[in-house]
C-alpha cells in the first residue's frame, strides 16, 4: 500500500487544477447546492426507489411483448387456417 510521507498528509497532489475547477464551478452554481447536498443525503433512497418502479414497469412491459404475439396465434389460428382453405 502506497503510503504518503508526513509532512505531504492532507494535502492536494501538486497539480492543483482539478480542484480549481470544481472550485470555480461551485462558485458559478449556487443554484445547485441544494440539490446536491439533498441528493447527497438522500440518493441512495431515491435511486432504490427508482430501481424498484422501474423494475416493476419493465416486468409488465416484458410480459406483455412476449404475450402479444402468443395472442396473434391464439386469435388468428383458426380464422387464418379456415381462410386459407
Amino acid at each position: 500500500m502506497h503510503t504518503l510521507p508526513p509532512q505531504t498528509a492532507g494535502q492536494l497532489p501538486f497539480d492543483r487544477s482539478w480542484f480549481l475547477h470544481v472550485n470555480e464551478l461551485a462558485r458559478d452554481t449556487p443554484w445547485l447546492h441544494a440539490p446536491a447536498r439533498g441528493y447527497a443525503s438522500y440518493g441512495a433512497v431515491v435511486t432504490l426507489a427508482g430501481w424498484f418502479l422501474v423494475r416493476r414497469v419493465l416486468v409488465r412491459l416484458v410480459e406483455a411483448l412476449a404475450h402479444t404475439p402468443l395472442r396473434v396465434l391464439v386469435t388468428a389460428g383458426p380464422a387464418t387456417a379456415t381462410a386459407s382453405t
